[in-house]
């Protein structure tokens, strides 16, 4: 494994962490402290996105990301925001959100 694969590997990792992060939010609550740490929920998920931001700067400096990844693209940003309340609205026609 080289460096840049070794990078993607931890790229992936981070994901994963936050996405498990995610799932105790869901399951426990954002105020839900355990672990030696005392940490909440919350503060676990934040680390994690920190974590994230730590490896897609590191990226940047490899030259495999640009340098934009974490500058707000305002249309992209308020595009998504539309497409995700696009899927809210279709969940509750369906009966799945409430």
């Amino acid at each position: 494994m080289n460096r840049f694969e070794h990078l993607i590997t931890k790229l992936s990792e981070e994901c994963a962490e936050i996405s498990q992060q995610c799932s105790k939010v869901l399951c426990f609550g954002l105020g839900d402290v355990y672990g030696p740490e005392g940490l909440s929920n919350l503060e676990r998920l934040v680390g994690e996105i920190r974590d994230l931001q730590g490896v897609l700067e590191m990226l940047e400096d490899e030259n495999v990301l640009p340098r934009v990844v974490w500058v707000r693209d305002a249309k992209a940003v308020e595009a998504k925001k539309v497409k995700v309340e696009h899927y809210i609205s279709y969940a509750r026609s369906r009966g799945t959100l409430i």
